[in-house]
């Protein structure tokens, strides 16, 4: 059966696709992280402080993941069709992790959280469906 919309994909794979792809995103991000002694690591997740510490650094390759971490959780919350987050043809990734990173700066209190988490939040708030 042919989804449209969705690579072609046939169904089971369309369901792995979606599983698989924020499991890639925050993989390829906790293995091309910077290290400080401020934010705590975990093996099981990305923490918001560890995602601020990339959005606010000045080498460009941490900034870019941290980019690429924010977009993939905004796809996988597009293509997942969640009702909460609308994304209109204005809108540009350059003000989403802009707003992501503000966040991140006024609520040091939740850089112990998981970023995956965080980000979904602050796109709940920020992308509301009208």
């Amino acid at each position: 059966m042919q989804m449209p919309g969705c690579f072609g994909l046939q169904a089971p794979f369309h369901a792995i696709f979606r599983f698989v792809l924020p499991l890639v995103v925050v993989a390829s991000l906790t293995s091309a992280g910077t290290s400080t002694a401020q934010t705590t690591r975990s093996v099981r997740f990305l923490s918001a402080g560890a995602l601020h510490e990339r959005l606010a650094s000045t080498d460009q390759a941490a900034v870019e993941a941290g980019r690429h971490y924010v977009m993939g959780i905004l796809d996988s919350l597009l293509l997942n069709k969640d009702p909460r987050v609308c994304i209109g043809p204005e809108v540009r990734l350059d003000s989403v992790v802009g707003v992501v990173k503000d966040e991140l700066a006024r609520n040091p209190q939740m850089h112990r959280f998981n970023a995956a988490s965080f980000v979904r939040e602050v796109l709940y708030t920020h992308l509301k469906c009208a």
